[in-house]
């Protein structure tokens, strides 16, 4: 979010990446929008089956085991993703987490700073820039006796301390020279 807010650079998505689960992937949803899924369960199995129409699955003894159904990935995804596509992701997020199934509608980083989570209270704060500019950072998921941090946390401007800094290291130089000459006297 951060790159994007303050360049305009567009960052990658989730990489592809070996998997563990039967159904652990991004998805093409209706109207261009994508989702993702992790069937990561026995009953996430079961229940997604079900729910979505893939009785065939079910019924296949190929597929008894989750380690026969992460071996045939190459025809369980394809299935899923027809399934899939028909499906508004607003729709398909209600229904899947009424399952209790593992889920997120892919969003780019910028659209986070719409996201309802993000827009919370506290979710983002303002920075500014070395050049003054302001631009909004998501906040420290941290709390302290139940307040959020919030901006409490922000960084000086370059140079904006500089005349207090070298005041107090030219008083320890002083100080130090002094107690030197002193033991040597």
């Amino acid at each position: 979010m951060v790159e994007y807010e303050m360049t305009g650079n567009r960052p990658r998505s989730m990489p592809e990446r070996e998997h563990a689960w039967p159904i652990y992937d991004i998805f093409d949803a209706a109207g261009g929008n994508r989702i993702f899924i992790g069937v990561v369960t026995e009953g996430h199995w079961q229940s997604f089956c079900k729910e979505f129409g893939l009785q065939e699955f079910l019924d296949d003894p190929s597929l008894h085991t989750t380690t026969d159904r992460i071996m045939a990935r190459s025809r369980i995804i394809p299935r899923v993703a027809e399934v899939i596509k028909g499906w508004d992701v607003k729709d398909l997020s209600d229904k899947l987490d009424r399952l209790n199934i593992c889920f997120s509608p892919i969003n780019r980083p910028e659209d986070l700073l719409k996201d309802p989570h993000v827009l919370r209270p506290g979710g983002l704060v303002n920075n500014i820039t070395a050049d003054g500019k302001t631009f909004r950072v998501p906040a420290l998921p941290i709390e302290w006796n139940g307040a959020n941090i919030g901006e409490g946390l922000k960084v000086a401007a370059l140079g904006a301390d500089t005349i207090a800094v070298r005041a107090e290291l030219e008083t320890a130089e002083i100080t130090s020279t002094a107690k030197a000459a002193g033991r040597r006297a």
